[in-house]
């Protein structure tokens, strides 16, 4: 009896190993590899008529060179050209900081972001690109707009406009308020109903008035890498980290953070394939 009972706990203990085993290899070689795209639907009175149907692509944390490489960003955008979208947004961390680029992956960095098809292509700073040399050098020879703490206003087909506004990660130390003011300066100038704030960490949501965007796209977070149900928080628990899910409404405004693309700190995803976002707007 005590030997059956013994055999039986040897064999629970295999299927443990054996489980473990598979979420490991799943989380380290499968999970980071491929490419989704998540497809939403915008949907605010707000957005002028002549900018319904838009389609905004937002790419985010590909933290080149980590599970990210040249091949893999050439299919990325290749995927991205093929839905032809008006608006290409990078929401921080091209880069990597624990990576050591090479001119050769400048070049291939820069090569492959100008074959993006967009007409308005916009970029910020994430945190893993700030103070990055590299990071100038790429965005400098790309057509890439720099959205640090300004904006763009767009007019499509009628007077009506649509401003994007961005600020920079939070690693630059300057109070989100100021690093609004100027976007927020412009809303009230040119009078503009329908407004869209980019941020690489979400948590500045907290800080913003976020009657004035109307669409907030954010990153920095991944949704959580290692995505497990219940215990995803306590994987992540830092406050600049702790907005883990895809949405998050505001009464008028809502939010929006992308899974990203690469990994950071540990090379896995778990429940969470590597995607970029699809925005549709629409005001109806």
């Amino acid at each position: 009896m005590e030997e059956k009972r013994h055999f039986t706990w040897l064999k629970i203990l295999i299927l443990i190993l054996i489980i473990i085993s598979a979420i490991v290899f799943y989380a380290f070689y499968y999970g980071p590899k491929g490419i989704n795209v998540k497809e939403i639907n915008v949907i605010n009175e707000k957005i002028p008529t002549s900018f319904y149907g838009y389609k905004i692509v937002q790419l985010s944390d590909i933290h080149y060179k980590t599970t990210v490489d040249k091949s893999d960003l050439k299919k990325i955008i290749k995927k991205v050209n093929k839905i032809k979208p008006n608006i290409v947004i990078i929401s921080g961390d091209i880069l990597d900081k624990k990576v050591k680029y090479t001119s050769d992956d400048v070049n291939d960095l820069v090569d492959a972001l100008n074959t993006i098809e967009a007409k308005y292509q916009y970029v910020i700073t994430g945190d893993h690109d700030f103070n990055q040399k590299t990071f100038k050098d790429v965005i400098n020879k790309t057509s890439f707009k720099l959205l640090d703490n300004t904006y763009d206003i767009i007019y499509d087909k009628t007077n009506d406009a649509m401003l994007i506004g961005g600020i920079s990660t939070q690693r630059e130390h300057i109070d989100v308020l100021n690093k609004v003011s100027t976007i927020e300066d412009a809303i009230k100038t040119n009078d503009t109903k329908y407004n869209i704030l980019i941020m690489h960490e979400p948590n500045n949501v907290e800080d913003i008035n976020k009657d004035n965007f109307q669409l907030i796209l954010a990153g920095h977070t991944h949704n959580g890498e290692l995505n497990i149900p219940y215990f995803k928080k306590f994987i992540i628990p830092r406050k600049d980290s702790s907005y883990t899910e895809l949405k998050y409404q505001y009464g008028d405004s809502v939010m929006y953070i992308s899974s990203g693309i690469g990994t950071t700190n540990i090379k896995a995803r778990i429940f969470n394939k590597p995607s970029f976002n699809l925005y549709r707007l629409l005001n109806k």
